[in-house]
């Protein structure tokens, strides 16, 4: 996951939001950057949803 949330904002992410569904202790929380938006649970299972900077939001 780390990794992941690296390489969208070395790319220009402009936003990411990460779903946790693993249940508690799923994501180590405090080693995620503080620019990424966290959910638990819930519908869905993206691994990381991101748009790019130049992209208009929706």
């Amino acid at each position: 996951m780390i990794a992941a949330v690296d390489g969208f904002l070395s790319a220009g992410a402009a936003y990411i939001l990460v779903n946790d569904r693993h249940g508690p202790g799923g994501i180590d929380v405090t080693k995620l950057d503080p620019r990424v938006d966290m959910s638990r649970g819930g519908a869905g299972g993206c691994l990381a949803r991101w748009t790019r900077a130049s992209t208009p939001s929706r």
